[in-house]
């Protein structure tokens, strides 16, 4: 090394030094800032907490159970965060020591006041007193007394909060609390009896890391991918459409019924059910079939779990997902505790589980596509059956009557319909429609299926039903070869609003066709009996309504045919039953019918690209519609003011 390297390296460690022993400074008197604010709030919250109704009786405080056992975690987050800041200060102190001993090559004499000790020794010193490995006895059995009243105190508050309230409540403080002093402790030691160990493990990571940054790369081109965050808060915004199922269902039992005093516990368990259950089950679905989501034509649309570009993006979020997934069942049973729900709770947590369990197992086969793909139509419809059973439960009618019965079965048809239209449209967006351009004369655009189509046979299995298709490579689409000439991407055709046959024998046998005309017939009985009807032979009536409309809806090729055929429908389901006197509520008739058969009629219309970039769009129109109330409410100038250009 030359002299103005040597004096180059020893200008950067004397930088280094000092902005440590500064760093050390401040992180000192923040520690102290912090330990103090948890004490004192120790304090005032066991004061406060004597004075409660759980725990005296009499001129006592009334407080809800929740929040005199959510008051320690105000406490318990700032000896977190002091935690922490210890972390830190271990990690520092071993870097500073070596710092020292850097600097020492430089100046090998000692200080002539103290004898043998060289310069830069300070750290190296102070540790020989402050180490709780090999520090002076009586410093390491004041800092374990600290630590040890600390625990007690504050487990001692717990444990007497604990005493006054619910056992839900105590359960839950138990859970809470326990994890949180468990994960405390580990942390302390970690940072205590196991710092050289944590200090080398962390440098050696750190040294494995050189010549390579964790700072994220910022792409010449957007990735197409969501973050991480978005995905991990709602993982499927395009599933938000099915959150309306429960609601419509339990609106309509409750307008049956006469009674809506249960719909705060409706409410709990829908959003328990949709927003913490279902979005962990769709999370798990995104983690197997990550690997065919990234090969996706509509992958950006789709919006599926991001998973970067190399293997340490993956990992994180996938490790990210499943954690995730865990805290979020978590989370549904603690709201289960809370509220007194925790046995419908896991109910639906086992329902849906093993729905998803099933279904998984069956896509992962590979033989057999048309015996596996039918049990998979069976199997995904059996969520819409949950659904369906807490609107019918809560809203005051038996899962188990008839009337529920029928609406059950109808919900799991229509979820299979509605599972089958959406794969028939997927399986297209795997296909390309292509002409052969050596075959002079040649004027038919044949449909070829790519690679991917083949990984997923029960959606395969569908598109067979109305397009024969022909295998392609991906080397025979190389445009220097010029033997095929791409016309359209099969993602863009509305294939379900196009006769497959002159043959009506064959429409009716299309699976979703089936499964929709089961659905509209048990909605037309379901409807029938929330009615409350006068006379059970207008159900006869009904079926023959319902049934026969859903069939003519589902022979009829063009689009504003089909809808003025479903306005007519209802109004004669509406009609008869007010004309004939048969049921109490006419409308009640036709609202289930109604719903399922205005879905299958916008389905028919749809291309899988213009289903995905749905929900975009709705965004996208709300935004604006947003931009034009906020330029009425302040005025165009105003608006322009802020920086907002007009809205179109």
């Amino acid at each position: 090394m030359s002299d103005s390297e040597a004096e180059q390296r020893l200008k950067i460690l004397l930088a280094d030094y000092g902005a440590g022993r500064d760093d050390e400074r401040s992180l000192t008197f923040a520690y102290s800032a912090v330990t103090s604010v948890a004490v004192t709030a120790l304090g005032i919250i066991a004061a406060g907490s004597a004075q409660t109704c759980q725990l005296k009786h009499n001129q006592c405080l009334k407080i809800n159970d929740w929040v005199l056992a959510g008051a320690p975690l105000l406490p318990l987050a700032a000896f977190s965060f002091a935690q922490m800041l210890g972390t830190v200060s271990v990690l520092r102190s071993y870097y500073l020591r070596a710092l020292e001993h850097e600097l020492r090559l430089y100046i090998r004499e000692p200080l002539k006041t103290l004898g043998s000790v060289g310069p830069a020794s300070y750290m190296g010193i102070v540790q020989e007193v402050v180490s709780l490995r090999r520090g002076r006895l009586a410093y390491r059995v004041l800092a374990n007394l600290i630590l040890v009243a600390i625990l007690l105190v504050f487990g001692g508050l717990i444990f007497y909060i604990a005493t006054g309230v619910a056992p839900r409540v105590q359960i839950a403080m138990g859970v809470t609390y326990g994890s949180a002093t468990f994960l405390l402790l580990i942390e302390a030691m970690a940072a205590t009896v196991w710092g050289r160990g944590l200090f080398i493990a962390a440098a050696h990571r750190f040294a494995a890391r050189r010549g390579t940054t964790t700072l994220p790369q910022i792409p010449t081109e957007p990735s197409g991918e969501r973050s991480l965050i978005s995905y991990l808060l709602l993982p499927r915004p395009e599933e938000l459409v099915k959150w309306l199922i429960s609601p419509c269902i339990f609106l309509a039992a409750t307008w049956s019924t006469g009674s809506f005093e249960q719909w705060p516990k409706f409410m709990v368990l829908w959003l328990v059910l949709e927003y913490l259950i279902y979005e962990a089950r769709y999370q798990w679905n995104d983690l197997r079939g990550s690997r065919e989501d990234t090969r996706h034509a509509e992958k950006r649309a789709r919006a599926r779990l991001p998973v970067g570009k190399g293997p340490e993006d993956a990992r994180r979020s996938i490790f990210s997902s499943l954690v995730v997934i865990g805290l979020r069942l978590a989370a549904a049973v603690t709201v289960g505790v809370a509220t007194g729900l925790l046995a419908p709770i896991l109910w639906l947590i086992g329902l849906v589980l093993g729905i998803g369990i099933a279904y998984e197992a069956l896509r992962a086969q590979r033989t057999q596509a048309r015996k596996i793909s039918t049990s998979i139509y069976f199997t995904v419809g059996l969520g819409y059956t949950v659904r369906a059973g807490i609107g019918f439960e809560i809203g005051g009618i038996s899962w188990s009557s008839w009337v529920a019965i029928a609406g059950e079965v109808s919900m799991a048809t229509f979820g299979a319909m509605f599972s089958l239209m959406v794969w028939v449209l997927e399986a297209t967006s795997f296909c390309l429609v292509l002409e052969r351009t050596r075959i002079p004369l040649n004027t038919a655009h044949e449909w070829y299926e790519t690679e991917e189509l083949e990984e997923k046979p029960h959606i395969r299995h569908l598109l067979l039903r109305v397009k024969p298709l022909l295998r392609i490579t991906t080397n025979e689409l190389d445009p220097k070869e010029g033997e095929f000439t791409l016309v359209a991407y099969g993602g863009d055709s509305d294939i379900l609003n196009t006769r497959v046959t002159d043959a009506s024998k064959k429409e009716l046998t299309l699976p979703w066709n089936i499964a929709y005309a089961i659905s509209a017939t048990f909605c037309s009985i379901a409807g029938f009996e929330l009615a409350h009807p006068y006379s059970i032979s207008y159900l006869c009536i009904t079926i023959i309504i319902g049934s026969t409309c859903a069939i003519w809806l589902a022979l009829i090729a063009k689009n504003s045919v089909r809808w003025l055929v479903l306005l007519l429908c209802t109004a004669l389901l509406v009609g008869s039953g007010d004309a004939t006197s048969a049921v109490r509520q006419p409308a009640l008739v036709a609202l289930p019918w109604l719903l399922v058969s205005a879905t299958y009629c916008s389905f028919r219309s749809q291309s899988y690209s213009n289903l995905k970039a749905a929900f975009p769009r709705t965004l996208e129109n709300c935004r604006k519609l947003a931009g034009r109330l906020l330029r009425l409410l302040i005025g165009e100038t105003a608006y322009r003011s802020m920086g907002y250009r007009t809205p179109p």
